[in-house]
């Protein structure tokens, strides 16, 4: 299955996009903070673009 980046638009498999808060926190610490709050992480970003803390899934 492919989707594409919200923040550059590339297709990319699923696997290869990871969630962050909309508000699109870049900063590890922050995205530690946010997961704390209990923040829906629905924006799914490619490697490139989600920055430090990326984590790749598993293929389905």
């Amino acid at each position: 299955m492919v989707d594409a980046c919200m923040a550059c638009g590339k297709p990319t498999p699923i696997h290869k996009l990871d969630a962050k808060p909309s508000s699109r926190i870049f900063t590890e610490a922050a995205l530690n903070a946010a997961a704390l709050a209990g923040e829906q992480f629905e924006f799914l970003a490619c490697a490139a673009c989600y920055g430090p803390g990326y984590v790749e899934g598993q293929p389905a």
